[in-house]
């Protein structure tokens, strides 16, 4: 069996007068980087991207049950 390599890249970044700042995640899969610089903030989109990239076809139901 094929050992994958998920990499995670955590960043963070403060605007110049420090009144707005951001963070994410940034995936990668074997190298491969996800489009998505917001990955790590978005499960559905990062498990698209890597179950994309080992080849399924998917489809992602996100409910809401209260």
């Amino acid at each position: 069996m094929e050992k994958l390599i998920i990499k995670l890249n955590d960043w963070d970044y403060e605007c110049g007068d420090g009144c707005c700042s951001m963070y994410g995640t940034e995936i990668s899969l074997n190298g491969k980087k996800c489009d998505n610089e917001y990955s790590g903030g978005d499960v559905k989109q990062s498990l698209e991207f890597i179950l994309n990239e080992l080849g399924y076809d998917v489809e992602i139901i996100n409910t809401h049950e209260d």
